[in-house]
């Protein structure tokens, strides 16, 4: 989820042809490590915080692990969640610019933030009778994508259908021209012929 979260912010950056892409990426990708490394030296949770709670989710028991955040975790968290929202306005920007397609990444994106604060109410105990939505969210939000990104194959498909069919009737006048203009090259060549034998 942390990787995802930078490469979903690149994606949405390289998709809206924001400026200076690969600089804003290189960091998001060097936080993303620190927070990689966060986690797995064990400075995410508070020590000897975890432990497994019960709930109930549509009328089934269920359980699940949960901890409390150390402020380097809460920290991540909070620009995981600045990733999305980013993410989201860059996209419905993108929408209100004119890109149709950036739609179905907003609704996407939408079910990502909602599922991630779902989650991170979750695992930091403020709520019991749920299950974790990420990757689920996730999946909705890779189905919007290819959405957008097919429905913007096919729009770009039309424009070279189209501009193949501009091209060929440029060809065809282009010869109607060059035949018309050999018939008055032919018919000057004849009246100098004349001229000259006047």
């Amino acid at each position: 989820a942390i990787a995802a979260a930078a490469v979903n912010l690149h994606f949405v950056m390289r998709y809206v042809g924001l400026a200076h892409t690969g600089r804003i990426a290189l960091a998001l990708y060097a936080f993303a490590a620190l927070a990689e490394i966060v986690l797995w030296t064990g400075s995410w949770w508070v020590p000897d915080s975890a432990s497994v709670r019960h709930g109930v989710f549509l009328g089934s028991s269920i359980q699940h692990v949960s901890a409390r955040p150390t402020a380097l975790g809460l920290l991540c968290y909070s620009f995981t969640a600045l990733e999305l929202l980013v993410s989201q306005i860059l996209m419905f920007r993108a929408y209100r610019a004119g890109k149709r397609d950036a739609l179905y990444g907003c609704i996407g994106v939408l079910f990502v933030a909602g599922a991630v604060c779902n989650d991170i109410l979750l695992v930091t105990r403020s709520v019991d009778d749920t299950v974790y939505l990420l990757p689920h969210a996730f999946m909705i939000y890779a189905a919007g994508v290819a959405t957008s990104l097919f429905f913007r194959y096919r729009v770009a498909a039309g424009e070279l259908e189209q501009v193949e069919t501009t091209l060929r009737e440029t060809t065809e006048e282009l010869r109607h021209s060059h035949a018309e203009l050999r018939v008055l090259q032919d018919e000057l060549v004849r009246k100098r012929e004349l001229a000259a034998g006047g």
